[in-house]
């Protein structure tokens, strides 16, 4: 009798959960957030200190991730302290991703295919994503496009209004981005 073996039709116990929806994240706040600065060697400090400091007065957490554990030099010579480095990091554990300018660095990052992996991803996650004005070239060689949820000219109070925002839901539709 096959009509015994039929799947039954059955309702959810439970048709949408609030609580287990990202749409119901707390908005218009940085506060826990967990924002990556990728970073390499060459970085320029000033800028890195300058977006660093506004995140933490708004109350995000800022994880400097670079190509290695330890320190990285700053152009100035300056060390900087890496909290975690691009192998043992990924993008879903961090809200939203800075990369500081000069054009040298961002030109160094484009050799750690991880940091351009991790900058794509987020974007396909829907996550807000900074650069300086100077790492655009970084950015010509992923799949971020300018647009809602991306700055791209180092303006830290409009990537903070981002942030808050959590995620942009337009940008979901763009699946040809690989993640």
């Amino acid at each position: 009798k096959p009509k015994d073996f039929e799947p039954l039709k059955k309702s959810p116990s439970i048709e949408r959960s609030d609580a287990l929806s990202m749409a119901g994240t707390v908005k218009n706040t940085i506060v826990s957030r967990q924002i990556a600065v990728l970073t390499t060697d060459g970085v320029n400090i000033a800028e890195l200190n300058k977006m660093k400091k506004a995140l933490v007065d708004g109350g995000a957490t800022v994880i400097i991730v670079g190509p290695r554990i330890g320190t990285i030099t700053a152009s100035d010579g300056t060390a900087i302290p890496v909290d975690m480095s691009f192998f043992n990091t990924a993008s879903v554990l961090h809200d939203a991703v800075y990369i500081p300018g000069d054009e040298k660095h961002a030109e160094a990052l484009l050799n750690e295919h991880e940091a351009i992996h991790f900058v794509n991803e987020q974007y396909r996650h829907c996550k807000a994503i900074a650069g300086s004005a100077n790492a655009k070239g970084f950015f010509n060689s992923t799949y971020v496009k300018e647009g809602p949820g991306v700055t791209l000219n180092g303006n830290s109070k409009e990537f903070i209004n981002n942030i808050a925002q959590h995620r942009f839901w337009e940008r979901e539709m763009e699946r040809k981005v690989p993640a």
